[in-house]
């Protein structure tokens, strides 16, 4: 797997919250994430070109919301 990112704006802090071994860093790290990832949704709401990285945004917020449930209310 290559470390080169396609979105480093959005995927850096996904990556970075995604490593997040404590529960309490992990839920601060994926609600930052999350609103960088929203506010970049917002940005590309009216841009066709853009499906390939406002499909990856919306797996990185199902990933968190999988990770969330899983990590932080087990």
């Amino acid at each position: 797997m290559s470390d080169e990112l396609k979105y480093p704006q959005w995927q850096e802090p996904f990556r970075n919250a995604m490593t997040a071994f404590g529960t309490q860093q992990l839920g601060e790290k994926l609600q930052k994430v999350e609103l960088i990832i929203l506010k970049r949704l917002d940005v590309l709401s009216s841009d066709i070109k853009s499906l390939d990285e406002r499909q990856a945004l919306l797996d990185a917020i199902s990933i968190m919301r999988v990770l969330r449930r899983e990590k932080l209310h087990s």
